[in-house]
């Protein structure tokens, strides 16, 4: 029993995160869905691309504009379970 107790003593907090491949839908999603991304786009067009630049950020890509997007961790205590996050737009290139 005591090296039950042991082992779950020593497991990281990050074992009931979402595997990575379902951590990437997560925030994809959350950067379609986040109207200050849609609103940052002078012109209404459809987002025709985001890419995945590094770890915590994006570029999206609507016509010819571009947004910087980073994923940042929500303020508080680590709790199990998927990461909580929230999306921050950081640069807007657009030719004018």
């Amino acid at each position: 029993m005591l090296a039950g107790a042991v082992i779950f003593a020593v497991v990281p907090e990050s074992w009931a995160a979402l595997p990575p491949n379902y951590q990437r839908i997560a925030e994809l999603q959350a950067i379609l869905s986040d109207s200050a991304v849609v609103e940052t786009f002078k012109v209404k067009q459809p987002i025709d691309r985001i890419e995945f630049v590094k770890t915590d950020l994006y570029r999206v890509t609507a016509g010819a504009c571009h947004v910087d997007v980073a994923i940042v961790d929500k303020p508080g205590e680590k709790r199990p379970g998927p990461r909580q996050f929230t999306v921050k737009v950081i640069t807007r290139t657009c030719p004018d």
